[in-house]
C-alpha cells in the first residue's frame, strides 16, 4: 500500500534508498500541494469504496440470509479442489440434481410468459421444468428462463473412487444434502452404521457410501482425540 501510494503521489519510495546497491530514484517534476492534497484524496476515496462494498456485502448477506444471498448472487460453479470434472450441486428436484448454471434461454415463446428477473428470481420449484434434447439435459426456470444441468443423483457420486464431504446424499429425508451437512444428525449417522453393520447395503451402493463416509471421519477424530495425528506428523518430519 505504501508503495501504491508513493507512485500515485510520483514520489521515491523511501525503503528503495536504504540499499546502497540500488540505483539513486528518477527525478520527476515536484507537485504542488493542491496537487498532493488531491491524490491522497483520491487514494482515500477508493480506499473507502472498497470498505464500504464489503461492509454492503455483509449486510445484504445479513438481510436475506445466507441460502438466498447465495441463490441470487452466486452461480453454480465447478468445484475445482477435487479436479476439473467435479460436480457442483445446488440443489434437487423430483429426485434429479440441479448442476452449474448455463446461458440463460432464449426462445421467443418462453420470453412471452417470463416475468421475472433472473437476479431477483427465486426458481420455486414448481416453475422448474425438465428439458432435453440430444445432447443434454436441463432444468428451466419458468420465470425467467434460467437453466441449469439435470442429471441423475445416481450419477453425481461416481466421479471419485471415495467418499468425500460434497458427495450427495441421493435417498431417504436427507436427500440432497452433502455428507458433511448429514453429520450434523448423529441419529441418523447412527442408523446409517448399523444399517451398514447388517449387511443391508447389498442394492444400495449409495448408503454403503455414505456408511465408507460416516466411518472415515469417525476414525479421524479417534486418531485426533488420541494424539495419533501428531504422532504420524513428527514421525515423517
Amino acid at each position: 500500500m505504501y508503495r501504491r501510494a508513493c507512485s500515485i503521489l510520483q514520489q521515491p519510495d523511501a525503503t528503495a534508498s536504504r540499499s546502497s546497491n540500488q540505483p539513486a530514484p528518477r527525478t520527476t517534476r515536484k507537485l504542488t500541494s493542491d496537487q498532493v492534497m488531491a491524490r491522497w484524496q483520491t487514494l482515500v476515496l477508493k480506499i473507502g469504496l472498497i470498505f464500504r462494498m464489503i461492509a454492503t456485502e455483509t449486510t445484504v448477506k445479513q438481510l436475506l440470509g445466507e441460502q438466498v444471498y447465495n441463490r441470487w448472487f452466486s452461480k453454480a460453479m465447478t468445484d475445482t479442489s477435487a479436479g476439473p470434472s467435479r460436480v457442483t450441486v445446488s440443489r434437487v428436484i423430483k429426485g434429479q440434481a440441479v448442476g452449474r448454471e448455463l446461458p440463460r434461454g432464449e426462445g421467443k415463446a418462453d420470453a412471452k410468459k417470463a416475468h421475472m428477473e433472473p437476479a431477483l428470481c427465486l426458481h420455486p420449484e414448481a416453475d422448474m421444468q425438465q428439458r432435453a434434447n440430444a445432447k443434454t439435459s436441463w432444468w428451466f426456470c419458468a420465470k425467467c428462463m434460467s437453466r441449469w444441468e439435470r442429471m441423475d443423483l445416481a450419477l453425481v457420486n461416481t466421479l471419485t473412487p471415495e467418499p468425500n464431504s460434497l458427495d450427495l446424499v441421493t435417498f431417504g429425508k436427507h436427500m440432497g444434502k452433502t455428507y458433511e451437512q448429514v453429520l450434523q444428525d448423529p441419529k441418523y449417522c447412527e442408523w446409517v452404521m448399523e444399517t451398514v453393520a447388517q449387511g443391508e447395503t447389498v442394492n444400495n451402493n449409495n448408503l454403503l457410501r455414505l456408511g465408507e463416509y460416516i466411518h472415515l471421519v469417525q476414525m479421524q477424530d479417534t486418531y485426533a482425540a488420541d494424539g495419533w495425528v501428531n504422532d504420524m506428523e513428527q514421525d515423517e518430519l
